[in-house]
């Protein structure tokens, strides 16, 4: 009998980097240069800018926040906006800084703690764990657990929320982190902000 390994993570937050999900751009309305970000996301992301936008001949009227959240599915939001300072003279931004894009709210501090996980298969079945939290194979400072089930079992839902992201098509595996990249999964964005 062929037996697979499910692996659940969970994540009060999440910083995985995200790709081509935010698009960042901007606006000129008379003296003002507004930064603008739209997600399309079906979940909020977070954007960490590496400093300040460095300009000349203008005001930042509100501090730039080097840390945005994104709501998911929204267009237009203002992340930054300068004004002229001296219309007779040039102005310029001479730096917007780099900026990482992050899967969820990065700031989020209040979430569900004690939540009790229910356990990835049908109530009334067991299965053995393959491997537990902090494990020595793959789960260093992990909260993380492998069980060992036939193949064909049933996997639901430890937790309810929207499913954001799935990879179900790898037949590849070993048993060393170098499979690390190949393994099938569902990431899901709970109530409360945090993944899993």
């Amino acid at each position: 009998m062929k037996k697979i390994t499910i692996l659940i993570v969970l994540l009060p937050s999440i910083a995985l980097f995200s790709q081509n999900t935010i698009k960042v751009y901007h606006e000129k309305k008379g003296d003002t240069l507004s930064l603008y970000a739209d997600n399309q996301a079906i979940y909020p992301m977070s954007l960490v800018f590496a400093g300040v936008p460095e300009v000349e001949n203008m005001k930042i009227p509100k501090p730039f926040k080097t840390t945005q959240v994104i709501p998911a599915k929204s267009v237009k939001n203002k992340i930054g906006f300068f004004v002229v300072a001296d219309k007779m003279k040039s102005w310029k931004v001479k730096n917007i800084p780099g900026y990482m894009m992050y899967i969820g709210d990065v700031t989020l501090k209040n979430y569900d703690k004690d939540y009790h996980y229910d356990l990835p298969f049908k109530k009334g079945r067991s299965f053995n764990i393959y491997q537990g939290y902090n494990g020595t194979f793959s789960h260093q400072n992990e909260n993380s657990l492998d069980f060992t089930m036939p193949e064909g079992t049933e996997v639901v839902a430890a937790r309810d929320g929207l499913v954001t992201d799935l990879v179900s098509t790898s037949n590849i595996g070993c048993p060393t982190r170098s499979c690390v990249d190949k393994a099938n999964y569902i990431t899901i964005l709970h109530p409360d902000g945090t993944f899993a």
